[in-house]
């Protein structure tokens, strides 16, 4: 059989929930032709989901030695070096290959922010990646949330608002963007009826989410003075 046909039936496998049968056909496909990029990535992708990080990590290394041009499989990797708590340069290098290929993505932009941003690096150039994932996607809702945490974490509260705002309009059913916007209308704007809108809002959507209820449970208790409901 060729290595083509056995990745074809390998999708299949997959498709069906046939894990097992798919990795011993991927596996298969390698063995008959090692410089089968496709088997490898999809190999390592499997890998990477049964959480054997160092073998996803081989194959995929080698699937872009074979096509270096393959941008699922950089993306891939470089999600798996944010798990392997890899180094900020090579993760942030990784990803600017991914943009090299596909110029322009958003979502990519997106994660360097959040991994610079995550590593503790300046804030100022997380917030650029941000405004440059918006540049390209304007309504790439998880950019609009991340740069106004960052805004209000530097005092810049209008522009913060203005953010999440647009974020909560785009994307109502996202109850992390109803607490987020809910703490911003409380600490800042004073606006509790506002507040406590998006609060039950955000509790509407995800009753038992922890950081929504402690939060709530604090406005409830300082703006309010309801002890008994904060309680709960």
């Amino acid at each position: 059989d060729s290595a083509d046909a056995m990745c074809g039936f390998a999708a299949l496998k997959k498709h069906e929930d046939d894990v097992a049968g798919a990795e011993m056909l991927y596996h298969r496909a390698i063995n008959a032709d090692p410089q089968h990029y496709a088997a490898r990535s999809q190999y390592g992708l499997i890998l990477h989901k049964q959480n054997n990080l160092a073998g996803a990590r081989e194959q995929y290394v080698k699937a872009l030695k074979i096509n270096p041009r393959d941008a699922v499989t950089t993306m891939q990797l470089a999600a798996l070096l944010e798990m392997t708590k890899a180094p900020v340069t090579e993760i942030i290098d990784t990803y600017k290959k991914v943009l090299l290929l596909e110029p322009g993505r958003a979502e990519i932009y997106h994660n360097m922010g959040r991994v610079l941003q995550e590593a503790g690096n300046d804030k100022e150039e997380a917030k650029a990646m941000y405004e440059l994932a918006l540049d390209y996607e304007p309504r790439h809702v998880n950019s609009l949330n991340s740069l106004a945490l960052i805004l209000q974490y530097t005092g810049e509260f209008v522009e913060a608002h203005q953010y999440l705002q647009r974020a909560v309009r785009l994307a109502p059913d996202e109850h992390a963007l109803h607490c987020n916007f809910a703490s911003l209308l409380q600490s800042v704007r004073k606006e509790y009826d506002a507040a406590e809108f998006h609060y039950n809002a955000a509790l509407s959507l995800k009753p038992d989410h922890l950081q929504t209820l402690c939060c709530y449970g604090s406005f409830l208790r300082a703006v309010r003075h309801d002890y008994s409901e904060a309680m709960r």
